[in-house]
């Protein structure tokens, strides 16, 4: 486990872009390009906002990151978490170790699981969800 570079751009959208076109893990619809890739790494470099992978015998086999929740100011102590596994390493504990190894990095951060701290305090946010009737 070691922090992500720039070296590992392609294997990190080689992994992430099997989850686009195959699996619901992402919502992301279109390929992530190099270019992105880029910018996202440049925003996961250290603090609360990281990315690591996994590697053996110098091949990228796994990435988790922690990104910012939500762009409004009182979401800076909520994270988002993701693992990515090539998708043919799956079922050996890459994620695991991945997950353990990012939660190690966070240890001391000022990150926490409410969603939002305003007034000196944090507030818990819940999700509601209406159906909606589709289209005619």
């Amino acid at each position: 486990m070691r922090p992500a570079a720039r070296s590992d751009v392609v294997a990190l959208n080689a992994i992430y872009n099997w989850y686009v076109a195959h699996s619901p893990a992402t919502f992301d619809l279109e390929h992530v390009s190099a270019e992105q890739r880029l910018r996202w790494l440049a925003e996961h470099e250290g603090g609360r906002h990281l990315a690591l992978v996994a590697v053996d015998g110098g091949q990228v086999l796994a990435f988790a990151s922690s990104t910012r929740y939500r762009l409004r100011p009182a979401y800076d102590p909520s994270l988002e978490t993701s693992v990515y596994v090539e998708h043919t390493h799956h079922s050996r504990g890459i994620g695991t170790r991945l997950y353990a190894a990012l939660f190690d990095e966070l240890d001391g951060e000022d990150a926490f699981s409410e969603q939002g701290r305003k007034f000196g305090r944090y507030w818990d946010v819940a999700w509601f969800e209406r159906s909606m009737p589709g289209p005619a």
